[in-house]
């Protein structure tokens, strides 16, 4: 199988580029993730060649994140930390790396939903429930067929090297909701990829057991019937399509996470603001002005909020909150 020159922005079978695609364009949907997954990356890269300011500030993003993982970022400032961290340290497998070292139990209200359900059918259910919450673009699902399940996650947007990282980091979170039911030994039947192959990756598996595709249309794990028996039998004839869960998160909604992320940011502004959302400043515009509210507005709201929460839990002086809260002078504040 030959392999795509990685460098020049050919796409491979079954990643389509954002920019490129109409129908996404069209949409003008901003797609928001969580901050960790950013960090996790971050995190691989510095371990592997040291301080990485250049990555933060080719996503947009401030050191402020590692602060609050929990908060909101855009796909696209994702997106170029895995392509920036990829290049920088010449790993086109840090996606993995990055998810390896982080623990399934860390990600917050995820962890804990997943992990109220004990068969490993339900879940995997919990997880595609709750993936969008944590990944706006996020469509999963699981498909039964005869006594196999199918944990699917469908085509993945971005340009080879980035939407590489984002598939082997989601492929390590589905392997690991797995492996938390049936154990950390457990191997997959089949494995699909959608990205191109790298003798790296084969090391993650038992090539022995374990029947690895790449250049596919979808990533998906096939568990067969003898894992099935151990969790899930009684499981098998249920409905299982989650589409349900495939809204997009509400556009003032989006931003609104985001300002909060930027408040004491000297870069926080429309144009700022549209760029990590990669969308045309008008654009942006045209999108709140249909919504019946300007971006000044709000900023002003998230600072108003930001405020009164600080004021009310704290005993900070006004001078400190206002500089904080991104204020040019107190008085103003």
């Amino acid at each position: 199988m030959l392999m795509p020159n990685i460098y020049s922005g050919q796409r491979g079978p079954g990643i389509s580029e954002r920019r490129g695609c109409p129908n996404e364009r069209s949409k003008f949907v901003v797609g928001v993730t969580r901050a960790r997954y950013s960090c996790h990356v971050v995190a691989a890269a510095e371990k592997a060649a040291g301080p990485a300011h250049r990555i933060l500030e080719k996503a947009g993003l401030a050191e402020s994140i590692f602060e609050n993982p929990n908060s909101m970022t855009t796909i696209w400032q994702l997106g170029q930390v895995m392509r920036a961290s990829a290049l920088w340290t010449d790993n086109l497998d840090i996606g993995w790396d990055a998810a390896e070292a982080a623990s399934l139990e860390q990600y917050g209200a995820f962890s804990e939903r997943l992990f109220l359900r004990s068969a490993l059918h339900e879940r995997l259910l919990a997880f595609c429930r709750q993936a969008r919450e944590e990944y706006s673009e996020a469509n999963f699902s699981v498909r039964s067929h005869g006594r196999k399940i199918f944990f699917v996650r469908a085509s993945i947007a971005g340009e080879d090297i980035e939407a590489r990282q984002t598939e082997l980091y989601v492929l390590s979170m589905m392997l690991g909701t797995i492996r938390s039911v049936l154990g950390q030994h457990w191997q997959p039947e089949q494995v699909s990829m959608q990205t191109f192959h790298r003798p790296d990756t084969e090391r993650h598996f038992d090539t022995m057991s374990t029947d690895l595709r790449f250049g596919q249309r979808e990533t998906v794990i096939v568990i067969d019937d003898i894992d099935l028996a151990r969790s899930v039998e009684r499981m098998l004839e249920m409905d299982v399509n989650t589409r349900s869960y495939e809204t997009s998160p509400d556009l003032i909604w989006v931003l609104e996470s985001l300002i909060r992320l930027y408040l004491g940011d000297s870069r926080l502004g429309l144009n700022f603001m549209a760029k990590i959302c990669d969308l045309h400043p008008r654009t942006l515009q045209r999108l709140l002005r249909e919504k019946n509210i300007t971006f000044k507005e709000l900023v002003a709201r998230q600072r108003f909020i930001s405020a009164t929460n600080v004021l009310k839990e704290t005993d900070l002086p006004i001078a400190e909150v206002s500089s904080m809260l991104g204020y040019s002078h107190h008085a103003h504040f």
